[in-house]
């Protein structure tokens, strides 16, 4: 049963969601920041609202990143307080690009699901979820929560184009009375 004074639990991916892919062009106010080797785009505009967002979630890093958000991206967005990131290590993955070291399996869509519906069914028990993310497209993640929302608790997924990343459209509805009013009744 779903207690209403714990604040729900914030799932926020990174690459496609804070830091976006896919697109010839930059997104509007996005500039590129160098982490070694590499360069993400980033919205100087997301720091703020993470901080935002934790007054309303208890967020969680939902990300292939592992805890290396925390002093990367996290850092340069000055995020706020240091989240907790879901640990994907040991979970088969390979991006196309072949930039992760794991390999994805042909039997997951979604290969971040396995390990969401293990902690939302111990860590977070009966908590309302909301996941951002660019890769909520499969069948599989719908399902499941569809059959949380029925069984557990509401359990909302809220995508992201990733060639365009967050928008202020995102914000608004992860602040927003509708979605509000199902995660926190």
């Amino acid at each position: 049963m779903t207690n209403p004074q714990v604040r729900p639990v914030l799932l926020m991916d990174v690459d496609g969601v804070l830091a976006p892919f896919g697109s010839p062009l930059r997104p509007a106010g996005f500039d590129p920041v160098r982490f070694g080797a590499e360069e993400l785009d980033l919205n100087p505009d997301h720091g703020r609202w993470l901080r935002t967002l934790e007054t309303v979630y208890d967020p969680w890093w939902c990300t292939a990143r592992f805890d290396d958000v925390c002093d990367t991206v996290a850092h340069a967005l000055n995020a706020g307080t240091r989240w907790p990131v879901v640990d994907f290590a040991g979970t088969a993955w390979r991006e196309p690009s072949g930039r992760h070291a794991v390999v994805r399996p042909v039997d997951v869509r979604s290969w971040k699901l396995p390990t969401v519906a293990r902690l939302a069914s111990t860590v977070w028990d009966a908590r309302r979820i909301v996941w951002v993310d660019d890769d909520l497209l499969g069948a599989d993640v719908v399902e499941w929560a569809k059959r949380r929302t029925a069984r557990v608790a509401p359990t909302v997924l809220v995508r992201v184009e990733p060639s365009r990343g967050l928008t202020d459209e995102h914000l608004r509805t992860l602040l927003g009375d509708t979605l509000l009013k199902v995660v926190m009744p």
